[in-house]
């Protein structure tokens, strides 16, 4: 009886909460003699959410048999391979109009990642303590430009005027050129001319010099006065971010 008013407690919940938005990519293996989940469900749900369908004609909801098996290991194993070769380039730019509690759960484990893989110079508190304001930047940006591989956000960036606020790239998608894809962007699109980097992340200020970037003025401190040194730097009006053919390999 407790097992049955959990399920009716969850489908109750789910009912109340329907989704109406589904941004990850999907990929289903179906049974063709499944007694639990109608093909009609599966069916809806795919024309909702774009998601694709492979059918085990004589597979059964549960898949157990040897044979089964082998069929769900190939068909995970094509889906891994697929997702990491094919589609490595796939890359579409985004502005967000509606920033969704889902998106921000996403854009903040980005962020957090990004920051461990290049901000070296910070602590493990330091991260957490500045994690904690990421949410509400992101909400207060005036733009922000998301790059999804598959629906799924590979980078972003924030801008405010003419003036480069944020941009992260996520850990797994770097040297793969997201980075400088989202700044030619921002460039052609809201005519950033400037931004300030770390001094401490050289890797960055790498990029951003390739990218046409000059530092123009340093900071000891950061905007928020800790004790982080800034370099500010302007876009030099006699470069083109197209003249740097290597630009962004490290972004």
């Amino acid at each position: 009886m407790g097992e049955n008013k959990q399920i009716r407690k969850y489908y109750e919940y789910a009912k109340a909460h329907p989704i109406t938005e589904w941004r990850c990519r999907t990929d289903i293996l179906y049974a063709g003699n499944d007694n639990m989940t109608a093909r009609k469900t599966v069916d809806e749900f795919i024309d909702h959410c774009h998601a694709s369908l492979t059918v085990m004609e004589n597979g059964e909801h549960w898949f157990h048999t040897p044979e089964q098996l082998a069929i769900l290991n190939q068909w995970t194993k094509e889906r891994v391979e697929y997702l990491g070769e094919e589609n490595k380039g796939n890359v579409e730019i985004v502005e967000i109009k509606e920033r969704t509690p889902l998106l921000l759960l996403q854009l903040l484990e980005l962020w957090e990642k990004s920051v461990r893989a290049t901000h070296l110079f910070l602590s493990d508190e330091e991260i957490g303590a500045i994690k904690g304001a990421v949410p509400a930047a992101l909400k207060g940006i005036p733009h922000l430009i998301v790059a999804e591989n598959e629906k799924i956000p590979a980078a972003f960036m924030g801008i405010d005027g003419q003036k480069l606020e944020m941009l992260f790239v996520s850990a797994e998608e770097r040297g793969k050129g997201i980075g400088k894809k989202l700044l030619e962007y921002g460039i052609e699109k809201f005519a950033i001319r400037e931004l300030a980097v770390n001094e401490d992340n050289p890797l960055a200020k790498e990029f951003y010099e390739h990218m046409g970037f000059e530092v123009f003025k340093r900071t000891d401190h950061d905007e928020q006065g800790n004790p982080y040194p800034l370099l500010y730097m302007k876009l030099h009006t006699c470069k083109g971010v197209m003249d740097h053919e290597n630009a962004g390999k490290k972004y």
